[in-house]
């Protein structure tokens, strides 16, 4: 049993931190699974979500109402998302996945949990300040970056 306190991600090496970014996205703890990622990115990760969730046809006129709702009362019209902080990006995570659920069709919601359900991280390996890994995810496989500031590991 870890010694972490419940909701605090382990981020003490690249492999700890991969399995608490998959962890906490398996169970839908959207605080626990940002503070793995890069601050810097966080934002951009969270509007990505928004901008494909509006590119996914729903049939229904009342999700795209709510969708551009959402969008508006986030501020996510602002060049700058960046600035948002982690307790709104929190917020804007769980609005939209809430959306997707309401809206979607499970074959297409946004389901981020059951994606990183049936993510694996391997081949590990250090070049540099970095620390490079493969994702696979449906047979799919795709390079991740790692890197270590202040002492903590996060994904680049």
């Amino acid at each position: 049993m870890s010694d972490r306190a419940a909701g605090v991600p382990d981020q003490s090496t690249p492999e700890a931190v991969a399995g608490s970014l998959r962890a906490a996205m398996r169970a839908r703890d959207w605080r626990s699974a940002l503070t793995c990622i890069l601050p810097e990115h966080r934002a951009r990760l969270v509007a990505a979500t928004y901008y494909g969730a509006a590119h996914i046809p729903s049939g229904d006129e009342a999700a795209g109402r709510e969708l551009a709702a959402l969008i508006e009362r986030h501020g996510l019209q602002a060049e700058r998302v960046e600035a948002f902080e982690l307790d709104a990006l929190v917020v804007m995570l769980d609005d939209i996945m809430r959306w997707s659920a309401r809206f979607l069709a499970p074959e297409k919601a946004l389901d981020l949990a059951e994606r990183a359900a049936r993510t694996t991280y391997s081949e590990f390996q250090t070049a540099g300040e970095y620390v490079y890994a493969i994702a696979t995810c449906d047979g799919r496989r795709s390079q991740t970056r790692f890197v270590q500031r202040d002492g903590r590991w996060y994904v680049d």
